[in-house]
């Protein structure tokens, strides 16, 4: 059988459907696969991504060829992706995460302390426009969209000063020596998933589903888990300020979230340990720390980006 791979067609997309291909060929010699590359219909726009519904639009096209029946999976960046499946289909695999971090990249200037003030720093993300300007209000935060090749031009035409992205795009690309600074997480937290490439399929195809959790890299699994379970407990989405990561740590997983206007000028930080008690424990201690979160003003950053 040949399999149909549905996903983007930018050239990150087709990267990371690669990816994929390679992990399921090391555990499934005879695999065989048809990608299929997908315009979705705000490739072609500068409108803000909000106009449309946030990152989420580009995958529920996807979806919706799964769900069809024209694909039989599709590879995601899992921080494009809602908190909640359409009914019907999974995520049975994710490969190991590499770079969570987020990166500045800047032709005239070192790093992100040594951008003057009043300097242009282009992000359409209000997680990072939140982060940034709690510490360096003095920045001007502009939007941009376009694919990684785009918004590089843009610098390099001088549109702004400096760009953020996520470094595991560029790396992934090949693109890590224009990286001028790795942004720590304690400065910059990552996005839900940012990081980890997803696989999505239809919960009926036992076959498939099986064959994939066979490249499913467990920590990973968990971490994203995790961190979408805190999204969710939220009633967050991707065009809200709000960060969450995961990370192992001797053995437990500390768990990190922040929340704040996108002007900086409330930024509201909690953090958990999961020590593996079992889920329901487990869930309860995210809901206490979620609820900690939205004690110490959470609650009316939420209604103001809801």
């Amino acid at each position: 059988m040949v399999y149909r791979i549905v996903t983007r067609q930018s050239a990150l997309a087709m990267r990371q459907t690669q990816m994929v291909v390679d992990a399921l060929t090391q555990v499934w010699p005879d695999f065989q696969c048809q990608i299929m590359p997908m315009k979705t219909s705000i490739d072609d726009t500068e409108l803000p991504i909000s106009t449309f519904g946030g990152k989420q639009s580009f995958v529920k096209e996807l979806e919706e060829v799964l769900l069809s029946g024209f694909a039989d999976m599709a590879i995601h960046s899992l921080k494009d992706m809602a908190v909640t499946l359409p009914q019907g289909l999974v995520l049975p695999a994710f490969l190991p995460r590499k770079e969570p971090r987020d990166v500045l990249i800047t032709q005239d200037f070192s790093g992100l302390s040594s951008l003057p003030k009043g300097a242009i720093v282009a992000t359409s993300s209000l997680r990072r426009s939140a982060q940034i300007m709690h510490g360096r209000r003095d920045l001007q935060i502009v939007p941009c969209r376009g694919n990684v090749d785009t918004r590089l031009k843009k610098l390099q035409r001088g549109d702004y000063d400096a760009l953020i992205l996520a470094g595991a795009g560029l790396e992934r690309l090949g693109l890590e020596h224009l990286i001028g600074e790795y942004l720590p997480v304690e400065d910059m937290l990552p996005a839900c998933g940012q990081g980890v490439i997803a696989v999505e399929c239809r919960r009926a195809d036992r076959v498939l589903v099986d064959k994939l959790s066979q490249i499913n890299h467990l920590e990973t699994s968990r971490a994203s888990f995790v961190e979408r379970k805190v999204v969710d407990i939220l009633g967050g989405h991707c065009q809200m300020p709000l960060a969450v990561y995961a990370q192992y740590q001797e053995g437990r997983l500390w768990v990190r979230a922040c929340l704040g206007y996108a002007d900086g000028s409330e930024l509201i930080q909690v953090s958990c340990y999961l020590h593996g008690e079992g889920m329901d424990q487990e869930i309860a201690t995210l809901e206490s720390m979620c609820q900690d979160l939205l004690d110490r003003g959470g609650a009316e950053v939420l209604h103001a980006y809801n």
